[in-house]
C-alpha cells in the first residue's frame, strides 16, 4: 500500500475540483443559472439573483438547498428554483414547508406540531397576527435581556417579512382583488380612458407593491436600480413602461404556464439588456464564486489533511505526513482563493465584518502552521494549521446564517487603509494566538497518550513561546494602529470601550506569558498550558464583546453564537485543568520511579 500513498494528494486535487464543475441546464429545463446570473440591487450593492436566494434560504430554512415537498415526492431546491418560483409563482412557494422553528415553546404558543422543525408560509399566515403581537413585545427588549422564546418570535417575524416581501417584488398577486390578473404594463396604461377608474386602481397597487418589495431589478444607471412597483409607478407618470417591466411580467406568465421554451428565451432578452451595464462581469463573477464555493472545499481538504496525520502518528508517518501537508495545502489554495475573489467582489481588503473575519483568521493561522510544519516535519504544526483552518471556516458558515456576507461597509468603518493595516494586523494577531494554543492543545492530547519525550516538549514548548511572542508583537502594534483609526473617527485614542478593552486583553495575557518565562515562573509543561488560555481571551475578545450589547463595536446578540463560545470556553478550560492533573500525575510518577 505504500508505494500508492504519495497518489492520494493529487488524486484529491482532482475529486474537489471535479466535483465543482457545473452541468449545463439539460434541455427542455428551466435555466435556473441564466436567471441566478440576473443582476439585483438589495442592501446597497449589485449582486445576483443567486447570492440573494442563498443568503435569503440560510436565513428562512439555515440550509442554502432545502427539500421541499413536490407532488408527494421530496425534492432538493437549487437555490435560484426556490428564487425564480417565489419571484414569478408564489402561490407555488407559500406551499413549500421551509420556514424553520426551532423553539418549543413558540411552536406551542402558535399550536403547532413540537415533532415538526419546517412549516410553509400557508400553515403559518393564520398565526401572523399573533407572530407580529410577540416580535412587537420582544423589541421593546434589548437584545441581550431577551430570552429564548422572545428571540425566537422576533426571528420568527422577520423570516415571514422576508417571505412575504421576495413574494410581492416581481408577481404581485391577490385572490380577492378584481385585479389580480395581470396583462403587460403596456395594455394597462395605453387607453386609460377607455378604463375609468383602472389608472388609480394601479397606482394604489403599485404603490403597495414599490412599498412592499425587496428587490431593485430594472437599471436605471450602473447605481440605481428600481423596483417594479416604482418603474411601474413612473411609467404612470410618463405613459410609457420601462420594457425590462414588461419582459419580467411575461417571463412570471411563462414560469407559471410551465412554458419553458418562452421563459428561456425571456431570460436570454433580460440578459442582453444587462449587458450594457457596468456591474455584469463582476455579477458572473460572484455567480461562478457561489458555484465554486471554494472556502467549502478548503474544508473538505483541511479535514481531511487533520485525519491524514492523526493516523500517521499511528502509522506510515514518512508517507502520510507528507500527504497531510500536501491536502492541507491544497486547502489553503482553495482557501486562498476564496479569499481574493472576496476582496475583488467587494473591492476591500480581507477583513471588513465578522464573517470575514473568521475567514482569515483561519486562513492566516494556516499558513503560519504549515510554514511551522515545512520546518519540524512532526505533523505538529500540520494538525494545528487543519485545526483552526477547519473550525474557523465552520464558524464562518455559521455567521453565513444571518444575511449577506459581502454587506456594504458602515461609513466610520469606510477606509480601505485602516482595513488593510488595523484590521488585518489585529486579525492575523488573532491568527497567531490561535495557533499557539491549538499547539497546547495539541501537546496535551499527546501527553494523555504517554507518547511525549523530554526533547519532544520542550521543541513544542519553544515554539508555542515564540508564536506568542509574534502574536504579542501583531496584537499591540494592531491596538495601536486602532487607537489612531479611533482618534481620527470619534476624537479619541482609547475610551474604554468593551472591543478596545478585549484586545489590550490579548497583548497582557501574551506579555503575561513573556514575562512568565523570562523569571522563571513558567518553564515548558506551564507554557504549553498558558497558551491555551490565549484561545479563550481571543474568543472573548472576537466574538464575546460583540455580543454585549455595548460599546461602538457591538454587533447584537447571537444566542446560537453565544452558546458556541460559551462551550469554546470552557473546552479549553478544561483541556487546561486536564493537561495540569496529567502532568502533575507524570511527575509524581517519575519522582516515585526515581525514589
Amino acid at each position: 500500500m505504500k508505494p500508492y500513498l504519495k497518489y492520494l494528494t493529487p488524486l484529491i486535487l482532482l475529486l474537489l475540483v471535479w466535483s465543482s464543475v457545473r452541468q449545463p441546464h439539460p434541455i427542455g429545463a428551466f435555466n435556473y443559472e441564466a436567471f441566478g446570473r440576473l443582476p439585483v440591487l438589495l442592501d446597497g450593492r449589485i449582486q445576483p439573483m443567486d447570492t440573494v436566494a442563498r443568503n435569503s434560504l440560510l436565513i428562512l430554512s439555515s440550509k442554502s438547498s432545502p427539500r421541499v415537498e413536490v407532488a408527494g415526492e421530496p425534492v432538493k431546491l437549487v437555490p435560484a428554483e426556490w428564487l425564480a418560483t417565489i419571484l414569478l409563482n408564489p402561490e407555488v412557494a407559500n406551499q413549500w414547508a421551509m420556514i424553520r422553528i426551532y423553539n418549543e415553546e413558540l411552536k406551542d404558543q402558535l399550536g403547532l406540531p413540537l415533532e415538526v422543525k419546517d412549516f410553509s408560509f400557508n400553515e403559518l399566515e393564520p398565526f401572523f397576527g399573533e407572530i407580529e403581537l410577540q416580535a412587537t413585545a420582544a423589541r421593546q427588549i434589548e437584545g441581550p435581556r431577551r430570552d429564548a422564546f422572545q428571540r425566537a418570535s422576533v426571528k420568527l417575524y422577520d423570516k415571514l417579512i422576508l417571505h412575504l416581501r421576495m413574494s410581492q417584488s416581481i408577481w404581485l398577486y391577490d385572490q380577492d382583488s378584481i385585479a389580480g390578473e395581470w396583462g403587460t404594463f403596456t395594455k394597462h396604461i395605453a387607453s386609460p380612458a377607455e378604463k375609468p377608474g383602472l389608472s388609480d386602481l394601479l397606482r394604489e397597487r403599485y404603490g403597495r407593491m414599490a412599498e412592499m418589495s425587496l428587490l431593485r431589478v430594472i437599471p436605471e444607471s450602473d447605481e440605481v436600480f428600481l423596483t417594479i412597483g416604482q418603474a411601474q409607478l413612473a411609467g404612470l407618470d410618463k405613459g410609457q413602461a420601462h420594457p425590462l417591466v414588461a419582459i419580467y411580467l411575461n417571463i412570471a406568465e411563462a414560469y407559471q404556464a410551465g412554458q419553458v421554451d418562452r421563459f428561456n428565451v425571456l431570460l436570454d432578452q433580460v440578459g442582453l439588456a444587462f449587458e450594457s451595464y457596468a456591474p455584469s462581469s463582476r455579477v458572473e463573477v460572484e455567480q461562478a464564486y457561489n458555484a465554486f464555493n471554494p472556502l467549502l472545499r478548503a474544508m473538505v481538504a483541511y479535514l481531511l489533511g487533520g485525519i491524514l496525520v492523526c493516523v500517521a502518528w499511528v502509522r506510515w508517518p514518512e508517507r502520510l505526513l507528507p500527504a497531510a501537508s500536501w491536502a492541507i495545502g491544497i486547502g489553503l489554495v482553495f482557501h486562498t482563493v476564496g479569499l481574493l475573489l472576496r476582496m475583488y467582489l467587494q473591492g476591500r481588503p480581507p477583513v471588513t465584518n465578522l464573517y470575514s473575519s473568521a475567514v482569515f483568521v483561519g486562513w492566516g493561522a494556516t499558513l503560519f502552521g504549515l510554514i511551522i510544519e515545512r520546518r519540524n516535519k512532526q505533523g505538529l504544526g500540520a494538525l494545528t494549521a487543519a485545526a483552526i483552518g477547519f473550525s474557523t471556516l465552520v464558524v464562518a458558515q455559521g455567521l453565513a446564517a444571518s444575511g449577506d456576507t459581502l454587506e456594504q461597509m458602515q461609513a466610520v468603518l469606510d477606509s480601505n487603509f485602516w482595513l488593510a493595516t488595523h484590521v488585518v494586523t489585529i486579525t492575523l494577531g488573532y491568527s497567531a494566538t490561535f495557533l499557539a494554543g491549538f499547539i497546547g492543545i495539541a501537546y496535551v492530547l499527546r501527553l494523555c497518550a504517554n507518547s511525549l519525550d523530554k526533547q519532544f516538549v520542550r521543541q513544542t514548548a519553544t515554539l508555542a513561546f515564540g508564536i506568542s511572542l509574534f502574536a504579542l508583537l501583531l496584537s499591540f502594534v494592531g491596538t495601536v494602529l486602532g487607537g489612531i483609526w479611533a482618534d481620527q473617527s470619534w476624537g479619541r485614542f482609547w475610551g474604554w470601550d468593551p472591543k478596545e478593552n478585549g484586545a489590550v486583553m490579548i497583548v497582557i495575557w501574551n506579555a503575561v506569558i513573556l514575562h512568565a518565562k523570562l523569571s522563571g515562573m513558567l518553564r515548558d509543561h506551564g507554557i504549553l498550558l498558558a497558551v491555551i488560555f490565549g484561545n479563550v481571551i481571543t474568543a472573548f475578545s472576537w466574538f464575546g464583546v460583540n455580543m454585549l450589547g455595548i460599546g461602538l463595536h457591538s454587533y447584537g446578540f447571537m444566542d446560537q453564537a453565544f452558546f458556541w463560545l460559551i462551550l469554546f470556553c470552557g473546552s479549553q478550560l478544561l483541556i487546561i485543568l486536564l493537561g495540569a492533573a496529567r502532568g502533575a500525575f507524570v511527575s509524581r510518577s517519575k519522582g516515585a520511579a526515581h525514589g
